[in-house]
């Protein structure tokens, strides 16, 4: 049955707020400014799944054919004895039979069901004929792997299998093994190497700016300016409802002063002094900010053993064979930056006649710390089995 996918989406709010006048008259005046910006986004996503059939370990092909969705071009006849892939379901995930043969003769091959435990199924329970809907069964009396017998003992498969959404859309995936799961994600500001930079237009932001002057005479005068911004997106991105994202953080922080003096008719001195101090990055969900986050992350991740070099046991993130881990983002680069400036620096102008002379100093220490890597910040990331 067709029905309508909601659009993506994008809803964008922009408060500013400006208020300023005197302290003191004539001698002390301010000026704040508040900007705070929030983004929401939704968007139709589709996440690769196990089909019903695949969670308790048995798996189907057509003879004589390799398996694709019910969105797959009918193949070019004559079409490859080995590499041959037809459209394995229609639309609602029903097994769907070729009409012919790769040689284009008519079909006369069967749906075959197998169970990667031999003769029983995930769930211990038996595998019979009736495990196979309009299919033959094969059923050997041992295990396709003899190292793999039974699910895995430590249950981390058993709760992904149970995390992972139910299938909901066969134009992906193979069809009858693996199949898509659309669903509408929200997310809240906009993550990614742009933002942590500050140069993304829909992140999450809240920013303060302060000014104050003061004349302490009509000779000597001195302003000070505070910037402080606050920015964070979600980043990371789970692919399954329920999942735990990370996120972009971003905080700038700048302070400026500079006094000027009016020495003479003839001479003006300038004072100035500055720091800008900023920590951003992108951080998966183990490095998130909010501890309930951290936690439920951490509840997604293996132990390893201990390391030969000094001991440490490191987890391990996991993705199974053929569909990833959809409770983490754990393939993409995350990084995190600190970069600070300080800066003196002085001038003195001179006007004698025709001629103007300037001299003056400036004096500036900066440094920058941070790091970026592949594959869920640092740790191991193990895939299990073939990914195909």
């Amino acid at each position: 049955v067709w029905t309508t996918t909601r659009p993506d989406w994008r809803n964008t709010h922009d408060v500013t707020l400006t208020y300023g006048g005197p302290i003191q008259r004539n001698k002390t005046f301010f000026f704040v400014s508040w900007e705070q910006q929030s983004s929401r986004t939704r968007s139709l996503q589709t996440a690769t799944v196990l089909s019903d059939p695949a969670r308790q370990g048995i798996f189907r092909y057509w003879e004589k054919w390799n398996p694709d969705d019910a969105a797959s071009a009918t193949p070019t006849f004559p079409a490859s004895a080995t590499q041959g892939v037809h459209p394995s379901v229609d639309y609602s995930g029903n097994p769907l039979r070729p009409a012919l043969n790769p040689d284009s003769t008519p079909y006369n091959g069967v749906l075959r069901c197998f169970s990667v435990f031999g003769n029983v199924k995930a769930n211990g329970s038996p595998f019979t004929q009736a495990d196979c809907a309009g299919g033959a069964a094969v059923i050997n009396a041992t295990p396709w792997d003899r190292f793999r017998t039974s699910m895995d003992s430590t249950g981390h498969i058993a709760r992904l299998l149970e995390a992972m959404p139910r299938a909901n859309w066969f134009g992906d995936g193979d069809g009858l093994n693996t199949a898509g799961y659309r669903w509408v994600r929200r997310a809240s500001g906009q993550g990614g190497g742009n933002a942590a930079a500050g140069v993304a237009d829909f992140v999450n932001r809240k920013q303060i700016n302060v000014r104050i002057d003061h004349n302490f005479s009509s000779r000597h005068r001195v302003n000070g300016n505070l910037s402080y911004e606050l920015s964070d997106s979600d980043d990371f991105l789970a692919a399954w409802p329920g999942g735990v994202s990370g996120e972009t953080r971003r905080r700038p922080r700048v302070v400026t002063v500079t006094g000027t003096s009016t020495l003479s008719p003839s001479i003006l001195n300038e004072a100035r002094f500055g720091i800008r101090y900023q920590v951003s990055g992108q951080y998966i969900a183990r490095e998130s900010n909010a501890a309930s986050v951290r936690e439920t992350a951490e509840e997604w991740y293996l132990k390893g053993g201990p390391s030969a070099s000094n001991g440490t046991v490191y987890p391990v993130a996991f993705n199974p064979a053929g569909v990833a881990n959809g409770m983490l983002n754990i393939t993409g680069q995350s990084s995190g930056n600190t970069t600070s400036l300080y800066n003196w620096a002085d001038t003195l102008s001179w006007s004698r006649g025709r001629h103007a002379f300037k001299f003056g100093a400036d004096i500036r220490f900066t440094g920058s710390n941070g790091y970026n890597s592949t594959g869920g910040s640092v740790l191991p990331v193990a895939t299990g089995g073939a990914s195909t």
